[in-house]
């Protein structure tokens, strides 16, 4: 089962990069 394997790494990395995200936009707010 290749697809659940697939599934599971695109779901981690959408995972990291909405954690990117937040934390860019939090230290934007933060320096203003």
């Amino acid at each position: 089962m290749m697809i659940i394997e697939t599934l599971k790494e695109f779901g981690m990395a959408i995972l990291w990069l909405f954690l990117g995200y937040l934390l860019g936009e939090r230290n934007k707010k933060g320096s203003e």
